[in-house]
């Protein structure tokens, strides 16, 4: 049986999660949450003896705790802060984000309104004081979109009971 699973996962396509987020979503937790899905997903992955690609855009180290950044790194996230997105020439986040397409067949990318600024979306349950520019979301969703690669796509944790408008 086990080298049944092993074999099925090897002719299965790798697939990478881009999500835009200023939270890693990788919490420890019994229950699931807004805080654990990505965690749930690597385990699942581990599961059936599957690598884990996943990239978090607009990272805030002020919304993250230090262990989650410690079990970002045993999972092997790529993560671009978002001072990176703020301060780092756009080539170099590009080329960051092709490196990752091109290690994976399928993209699955979810945009997560917290990492823009609250000023922005103000209708998110844990808004970013810092957060990305919209114009960069779009730069960076224009170039994720011209891979070819993804095949969902999906906007997250809008609430609209906190929207002020």
């Amino acid at each position: 049986m086990e080298n049944d699973v092993k074999s099925h996962a090897s002719t299965m396509p790798s697939i990478g999660v881009i999500n835009f987020d200023a939270h890693l979503d990788i919490r420890q937790s019994d229950v699931a949450t807004s805080g654990t899905p990505f965690r749930q997903i690597a385990e699942h992955l581990d599961e059936q003896s599957q690598p884990f690609h996943y990239c978090c855009i607009g990272v805030s180290r002020f919304s993250n705790t230090a262990a989650l950044f410690d079990r970002a790194e045993q999972l092997g996230v790529h993560i671009i802060s978002d001072e990176d997105c703020t301060n780092k020439k756009w080539k170099k986040i590009a080329a960051q984000i092709e490196e990752f397409i091109n290690d994976v067949d399928v993209v699955y990318l979810t945009i997560d309104m917290d990492c823009l600024p609250s000023s922005v979306v103000p209708g998110v349950s844990a808004p970013a004081a810092y957060g990305i520019e919209l114009s960069f979301v779009e730069r960076a969703v224009k170039r994720i979109m011209a891979s070819n690669k993804v095949k969902m796509a999906d906007i997250a944790e809008i609430n609209p009971t906190f929207d002020v408008d």
